[in-house]
This record gives structure tokens, sequence and C-alpha cells, in this order.
């Protein structure tokens, strides 16, 4: 847990995001079209989409991000940003913090080139036209010129400048807490203790004695019903990520996926920890297969743009 409770949380986004401004000063600015703020929900829905940017940038990415160091860079970004502004500190100048520090945290072997690639990806670097399939001849995409490669390598030189100069107070924004707990070993114990709890299947539901042990694996094996790596991320981008035991959370997924809890599981949890994870378990089934609506679009354009008019505005002071 990296925040004690969902009020805690809540409690330091608005530290983070209001601060010490004054309220009728804020509004003022507002009401005059020079905002100096964003509020706590534009904020968090400017994070949120970042750190789905983040999960679906390492799944697409060239290399190998283990699923603990995804999971685990995911709650890095977002325990961040509960505790600082965007106003402050530049997204995607985090994200790859959280990035890096998730792969230093889980012992994962840090490929610079791997990362130059990211950065590449992400700041619009040209694609060469030798990479496009057969189905897009159509469309011509030419092949960067010296000046494009050298801006680009100018680019990425120094947003990795910057990651590695905000790496420190990177740290400090999530309290020096570089230990996640992650779910996936609990799911596999949830689904093993299910199994067990069943039982064998009888020898008469399968007649032939050597096909018994066969039989029994496929049963087993059907009674747990997968959990998927989109289940995952939706509870890694809950706010009780940041605040749950990560037990937990792994049973949230596991029942989010369609599994009952095991019953030697279910005498342990308490009425309060079956209430606290419920919405989890909402959240985590609404994801699934879920898109962002042309509304959310419009919505998140909007609070970037005002952003931009925050950032304007603090520096003409």
């Amino acid at each position: 847990m990296m925040f004690p409770s969902p009020a805690a949380l809540e409690a330091s986004r608005e530290k983070a995001v209001l601060g010490g401004e004054d309220e009728q000063l804020h509004r003022y600015q507002e009401d005059s079209g020079r905002p100096s703020r964003l509020s706590v929900a534009e904020e968090t829905v400017v994070t949120d989409h970042q750190a789905r940017q983040l999960y679906h940038m390492v799944q697409k990415a060239e290399g190998v991000i283990a699923p603990g160091a995804w999971y685990t860079s995911v709650l890095f970004f977002r325990a961040f940003y509960a505790r600082r502004s965007i106003l402050e500190h530049n997204p995607e100048t985090s994200l790859f913090c959280a990035l890096l520090l998730a792969l230093k945290a889980e012992e994962q072997a840090l490929d610079v080139s791997f990362f130059a690639n990211l950065l590449g990806k992400i700041l619009g670097a040209p694609t060469p036209a030798s990479s496009s399939s057969a189905s897009d001849a159509s469309v011509t995409v030419p092949h960067p010129g010296p000046e494009d490669r050298a801006a680009t390598k100018r680019k990425i030189e120094k947003r990795w400048a910057d990651v590695l100069r905000s790496e420190l107070d990177f740290i400090e924004g999530i309290d020096f807490q570089l230990v996640v707990e992650k779910p996936f070993a609990i799911l596999e114990l949830l689904a093993e203790t299910l199994v067990a709890e069943q039982g064998p299947p009888s020898s008469e539901a399968f007649g032939e004695e050597k096909n018994h042990y066969i039989h029994q694996e496929v049963d087993a094996v059907s009674l747990v019903k997968p959990w998927t790596s989109e289940q995952v991320r939706a509870a890694a981008m809950s706010d009780e990520a940041l605040c749950l035991p990560v037990r937990l959370i792994a049973i949230a997924i596991f029942v989010a996926a369609g599994n009952r809890v095991p019953a030697s599981v279910k005498r342990s949890l308490s009425a309060e920890e079956v209430q606290l994870m419920k919405p989890l378990i909402l959240k985590v089934r609404a994801a699934e297969g879920a898109t962002t609506s042309a509304e959310q679009a419009a919505q998140l354009g909007t609070i970037l743009n005002k952003r931009k008019q925050c950032l304007k505005q603090r520096k003409a002071k």
C-alpha cells in the first residue's frame, strides 16, 4: 500500500493540486480566462491517460518487460501524481522515470537501446518506408533524412537527460516507496487453492481407467477462468491499487475474471474487506474491452489545452 486509506490518497491529491493557492484568486483567474491551475479531477484525467499510455507503450514497444515491472511502473507513476501536480512536473518525463525505476526495482536488465527506441516512438521519430506492410502499399512513408535523424537524436538525448535529472525528485515524490507488492503470485495461489478445494473428479465419470489422470488434469484446469493482462492493468489503474493490501487486489481480479473465492480464503475475509473490494471488482469487469469514447477524448483535449494556458499564465507571473 502506498497510501494508508482512500481518504489519505484524496487528501494528498488535493494538497498537490491546490497547494496554498487562494481559492478566491483562482476563481477570478478562471472566470477571466486566465486559469492558473487544474482541478483535482482534471489532473486525474490526464494522469490516468498517461498511465494507460505507459501500459500500451510497454506492451507494443520492442523489448521484453516483465509483468512485475510494468505493474510497478504504473503504480509508481500514479503514486507520484498523487503527491505532485502535472503543472510542476512534465508527465512524459515522469512516465519514463517510472519505467526506469520500475526496471531497477524489479532488477530487470536495463537496455539503453530499448529506451532510445521507446523515446523515439514517443517523440515521433520517422518510420522507414521499408517497415510498411504490403497492405499499406498506398501509403508512402519517406525514409528519414540526415536532418530528421539528427533532430530526433537531439530530442531523445534531451529527454533522456531530463529523465536522469528528474530521477531523485521522482523517488522523493513516491515517498521513497520502491518496493511494490504485485498480485501475480497470489493469483496463482488462489487458482491452486480453488482446484485443491474442488478435489479430484470421480473415476466413474471417465470410463477407462487409463484416461483418468488426463481427464482429471483437464477438469482441474477448467475450474479456473484465466485472468487477462487487461484486467490486471485495470486494477493497477485504480485508486484501490494504491490503498488496498495486494491480497485484496488479487482476490478482486480473480473474482472479476469469473472465479469464486476459495472457501478457505473467503473465511479469512472480514466484512469490511469485502466492501473495500466490491468497487475494484466492478472497475476491473468494466475495463475489459472498454475503449476511449469520443466524449472522453474531447474532454482530455480540453483539459490539455487548459493545462497549456495554466503553464503560460504561470510563466507570465
